[in-house]
């Protein structure tokens, strides 16, 4: 939106459609809703990080962890790494890198951090703030039928 404004500003309102083309092709991959699997990312980390400060954890560990269900059919070991590498990117869950190993890429998980992050992107309120007497306009809501 700013550059949106700037380009008006200058006259420029012939490359707001290309600005925006740009802009979309090279962080159209940061969208911020997670899907099953990333949310299933998230959730694993965080179940790995039960009752500690922080965790060293490949993706081959962690897809380990993952309903099966979530990956495509037929995708290979390597293949469903692959996928959480790109949750763990898209989602910057990682608080360091780590040496590789014969597994493939180590990261440090931090639970403060994952937790934020969980708490952000897929935690859903289980019941909505209720009313309060400002916002209901004096109606006694007592008296709603559900």
């Amino acid at each position: 939106m700013p550059f949106e404004i700037m380009l008006e500003c200058c006259g420029q309102q012939d490359k707001i459609q290309e600005a925006w083309k740009r802009f979309s092709s090279q962080y159209g991959f940061s969208e911020s809703e997670p899907d099953e699997l990333e949310e299933a990312v998230i959730r694993g980390i965080l179940a790995q990080l039960e009752g500690k400060t922080e965790a060293i954890l490949t993706p081959m560990e962690i897809s380990e962890f993952i309903d099966g269900q979530l990956f495509t059919t037929g995708d290979t070991p390597k293949q469903k790494a692959a996928k959480v590498g790109w949750a763990i990117k898209k989602f910057n869950l990682a608080s360091e890198k780590k040496s590789r190993t014969k597994n493939g890429q180590r990261y440090l998980f931090e639970k403060n951090r994952v937790e934020g992050i969980y708490k952000s992107y897929c935690q859903t309120l289980a019941e909505p703030t209720p009313l309060t007497q400002d916002q209901s306009d004096g109606v006694d809501i007592t008296e709603i039928k559900v």
